[in-house]
């Protein structure tokens, strides 16, 4: 069987599905969907005789069409990896946070001008107002804690798992299992199980990889090497282990943490 690879270079785990690093299908999205929805909401909104309430949501499909591609593109490269935190960072993508903000921003607005339309059938309809508002009222909300800076920081002592509203601390020896793995065709995911008996409800920490920066095996192939090898995760505080996780020099394959996802469910 030959050996798939990640979009840089890395063996690509079995249990993930193969990214979708080439092909047009984002192009296509915009041309089957997003353009046509674009003309016709701006046809819809020019003509007072017609619904305005159907061109807004046209024109919130155009929103969706933009953001989605973002949000769903995996990372190719490792060159975002940096030190930083006490640790080597692997960052998420700012930009995939703008997809929540900006789908609340379409819908609030149409909402809005909906009921400010005399022309709409919506008109002054008090719950599609209140409805618009809160929505742009969530927007920044959402934007503030989907843009802040979150990462996976690998440090000498700990993994730190930051996310929009939360941040969890994985000590490199309470960790006992490590699996890759997705739900359905999902985005690709790590699951660290850890022994915790503080968190009788939290001993397995899930990563999911669909936002970050770097190729996602880069991650996994890290957290594996380190698990690995403790002797080496006093490099992880400097530039040393940068430099080990962009050359690739990641001796993780055999790692004796590592097993597939029923294995892990076993050994809760």
């Amino acid at each position: 069987m030959s050996v798939k690879h990640s979009p840089s270079g890395l063996p690509w785990p079995e249990e993930w599905s193969l990214p979708r690093v080439k092909g047009p299908w984002r192009i296509v999205l915009a041309a089957v969907v997003g353009v046509p929805s674009l003309l016709i909401g701006i046809g819809i909104l020019s003509d007072p005789a017609e619904d305005q309430f159907v061109g807004w949501v046209f024109l919130m499909l155009v929103a969706i069409c933009a953001t989605v591609p973002v949000w769903m593109r995996l990372g190719r490269g490792r060159d975002a990896v940096f030190s930083g935190q006490g640790g080597v960072v692997f960052p998420n993508r700012r930009s995939a946070g703008l997809a929540i903000p900006v789908t609340l921003v379409a819908g609030g607005t149409s909402a809005v001008l909906l009921t400010l339309t005399p022309e709409s059938e919506s008109a002054g309809d008090p719950i599609l107002l209140v409805c618009g508002l809160l929505m742009l009222t969530a927007a920044p909300v959402s934007l503030l804690l989907f843009w802040r800076n979150r990462a996976v920081v690998l440090t000498p002592e700990i993994i730190l798992v930051s996310r929009a509203l939360w941040t969890r601390v994985v000590p490199w020896e309470s960790i006992q299992r490590i699996a890759a793995y997705e739900v359905g065709k999902g985005p690709p995911l790590i699951g660290l199980f850890v022994q915790d008996e503080s968190k009788p409800f939290g001993k397995e920490v899930n990563l999911s990889l669909l936002l970050q920066k770097n190729d996602p095996a880069l991650l996994l192939y890290a957290i594996l090497h380190y698990a690995a090898h403790p002797g080496d995760r006093a490099e992880l505080a400097g530039v040393a282990g940068v430099q080990r996780v962009v050359s690739g020099d990641l001796r993780s394959l055999g790692s004796s943490v590592y097993q597939a996802r029923e294995g892990l469910a076993e050994s809760g």
